[in-house]
């Protein structure tokens, strides 16, 4: 008698833990403040006031009076967002939840299948939430409205939150591109973009967010992490050539899956905001669940952002049970200068 014998009538049973395919993480989210809407600056849109230069200053001779035209102001202009929507609709019948919940030797997370199905929810939303934050354009391909990016907020033309960057070209990210010829990244490339910056705002980053084309493909460019190894006579300083940490005249450079390919950013991540939409007290008979936002590459990594989503039931139709996980949110780049953008960067 052989295995293959036998083997129709053995049991199948499966491993304690459920293996998840995906990858979900959400770099760029994990680097932003988040900020409750509502009140001064939040609930009908995301809104904040921006001041351009306008004021005059010269010299004057002597007992000279002043005339009409050197009367002048700065000047202050609204800036607008509307708030980006996101859900994550999931049923479940009763006969899945009811064999789930009974049937042995399956993961643990199948046997608790309704939490697994709200843990899927959310880590979709925040996914998505991570690449619309950095290359959303306000409207999706179906006409929602969702994140306004970062790449957009940086852009050096066009407008930003109702402000034209023509009429005032403060307000013009501090973009160096190559005419859409992709290009070797190199440190002065770093430098004159860091350069601009600085002349526009006064300000450096303190984050480089890649690709991870880029950062492997430039990785010899990058100062390395510096380590400390105990030694016998005390800690000794050493490069490790083997480090996954790169950082650029100190500051990190970070690899996000959602980034478009060939781009780099600099950013003063203090100045960046995701701004979320609280939602409206409910009355107790109303069942709403808040959970956080989580960044999961469907393994062991997994990290909480701060921010809650609400998951809700729907209406019941049939033998299933209906929710749907939803957010309100927003980024806002307070001041699109204080930033840069590479683009056309060689990964080749």
């Amino acid at each position: 008698m052989a295995l293959s014998d036998l083997q129709p009538a053995l049991a199948t049973t499966f491993a304690t833990q459920l293996v998840r395919a995906w990858n979900r993480t959400s770099v760029f989210l994990q680097a932003l403040t988040f900020i409750a809407g509502g009140g001064q600056g939040g609930g009908k849109q995301v809104a904040w006031d921006v001041q351009f230069s306008g004021a005059r200053a010269q010299s004057f001779a002597e007992g000279s009076d002043i005339v009409p035209g050197e009367f002048a102001h700065d000047i202050e202009k609204p800036a607008t967002l509307a708030w980006g929507q996101y859900r994550s609709p999931f049923q479940l019948t009763n006969l899945e939840m009811n064999a789930a919940f009974a049937n042995q030797g399956n993961a643990i997370e199948l046997e608790r299948i309704l939490e697994e199905r709200f843990f899927d929810a959310i880590t979709r939303i925040t996914s998505l939430m991570n690449r619309d934050a950095i290359s959303g354009t306000g409207i999706d391909e179906n006409g929602n409205p969702t994140i306004l990016g970062v790449l957009t907020a940086l852009s050096a033309t066009g407008s930003y939150a109702a402000i034209d960057r023509t009429t005032y070209p403060e307000w013009a990210g501090n973009v160096v591109a190559n005419g859409g010829v992709a290009r070797a990244l190199a440190l002065e490339l770093l430098a004159k973009a860091e350069q601009g910056q600085y002349v526009a705002s006064g300000r450096s980053c303190d984050m480089l967010l890649t690709t991870p084309g880029i950062k492997t493909k430039y990785e010899g460019i990058f100062t390395q992490i510096q380590r400390m190894v105990a030694g016998s006579t005390g800690p000794i300083p050493r490069m490790d050539a083997s480090s996954e940490d790169l950082y650029w005249r100190g500051r990190p450079l970070v690899r996000d899956k959602d980034m478009p390919q060939g781009n780099l950013v600099g950013l003063a991540t203090s100045e960046l905001e995701l701004r979320v939409l609280p939602w409206v007290p409910v009355p107790d008979m109303i069942p709403v669940t808040v959970r956080d936002l989580i960044s999961s590459n469907g393994g062991a990594i997994q990290r909480s952002l701060g921010a809650f989503v609400h998951v809700y039931p729907l209406a019941r139709t049939g033998s299933a049970v209906k929710f749907v996980a939803e957010i309100y949110c927003q980024l806002r780049c307070k001041r699109p200068n204080e930033h840069f953008l590479i683009s056309n960067i060689s990964e080749a």
